[in-house]
C-alpha cells in the first residue's frame, strides 16, 4: 500500500533528524569544490581554458561529488544559510506539532541560533552571515563576507523566533 505524502514526509524528516544527531551540522555546498587555488582560477572564466576546466569540474561534481571533494581535500562545513533554514524549520515544526523536535535533548532551533550568534559577522553597522568558503561572482568574495541572501534567510528565522505562530 502506498504511503501518503504526509507519511513519506515524516519518514524523511525523521531520517534527516537522525542523521543530524549522528553526524552534526556540517555538510557540503555546490560551491565548496571551488574553494581552492584551482577552483578560484577556473571561476574567473577569463579564457577558454578556464571555461573548459570549469565545465569539466562541474561535470565531475555531478557524476562523483564525494570523490571530487576527497581528491580536492574539501571537508564538510557548517553553512550559516543552512543553519538559518534549519532554525526556521524547527520553529515551524514546533508550531505545527505543538512541541519541539529535539536534537541532543534540546529543541533543534537552540543549537542553530547558538551557532548563528557565535558566527555572526559584525560589520557595516550591523551583523550578517556569509558562506564558509571563498567564492566568485563577478569578483572574489572572501569567506564569511556577509551576503544579502544569507542574512535575509537568517533574519527571517530570528523573526520567526519572535513571532507567535
Amino acid at each position: 500500500m502506498a504511503k501518503s505524502l504526509k507519511e513519506q514526509s515524516y519518514y524523511y524528516l525523521n531520517h534527516l533528524l537522525c542523521w543530524l544527531e549522528n553526524n552534526g551540522w556540517a555538510g557540503w555546498d555546490p560551491y565548496d569544490v571551488l574553494d581552492n587555488r584551482i577552483g578560484l582560477w577556473m571561476g574567473k572564466r577569463e579564457n577558454i581554458t578556464q571555461r573548459i576546466a570549469s565545465a569539466l569540474m562541474s561535470r565531475a561534481g555531478d557524476i562523483c561529488p564525494l570523490m571530487l571533494r576527497r581528491s580536492l581535500s574539501v571537508c564538510p562545513q557548517i553553512n550559516g544559510k543552512a543553519m538559518g533554514l534549519f532554525a526556521a524549520s524547527f520553529l515551524q515544526l514546533e508550531s505545527k506539532e505543538g512541541k519541539p523536535r529535539l536534537i541532543d535533548n534540546q529543541p533543534g532551533y537552540i543549537p542553530c541560533f547558538q551557532w548563528l550568534e557565535e558566527n555572526k559577522v559584525e560589520r557595516f553597522g550591523g551583523c550578517g552571515w556569509g558562506y564558509p568558503f571563498d567564492w566568485r561572482s563577478r569578483v572574489l568574495i572572501p569567506r564569511n563576507t556577509p551576503t544579502v541572501v544569507n542574512s535575509a534567510i537568517i533574519g527571517d528565522a530570528y523573526l520567526k523566533q519572535q513571532v507567535d505562530f
